[in-house]
């Protein structure tokens, strides 16, 4: 991860803000898919925070719909979450370790919002 993600460390550690959608990819059918540990490697390596932020209602969503307001979103913002809470410093440090405690974070916020 660091490799590919050096010029978001970068930015994260000048203070400013990164967003990630933590599937990377858009969802062909409208259900969550599996995480990618991006960005809780970045949240790692430089002490931010991640602030969860779950977006509901816009699965199918097109031009028109959006443009004459025919469809409403649900915007639930959760807690910060710290990496250091969920990956140890003595862990596998590979994109499948944090790939797997990134969907394991993932359950938890889903059990919150339903």
């Amino acid at each position: 991860y660091k490799k590919s993600l050096i010029n978001h460390i970068s930015i994260i550690k000048k203070g400013y803000s990164t967003c990630f959608f933590i599937e990377g990819t858009i969802s062909k059918d409208g259900t969550l898919g599996r995480a990618k540990g991006g960005a809780l490697f970045l949240s790692q390596e430089t002490g931010a925070p991640i602030i969860p932020v779950s977006i509901n209602g816009l699965f199918n969503l097109n031009l028109s719909d959006f443009i004459k307001c025919k469809r409403k979103a649900r915007v639930t913002i959760s807690n910060p979450i710290k990496a250091s809470d969920y990956v140890s410093a003595y862990g596998p440090n590979n994109i499948y370790y944090y790939g797997e405690q990134s969907q394991a974070i993932i359950q938890i916020i889903k059990n919150s919002l339903w």
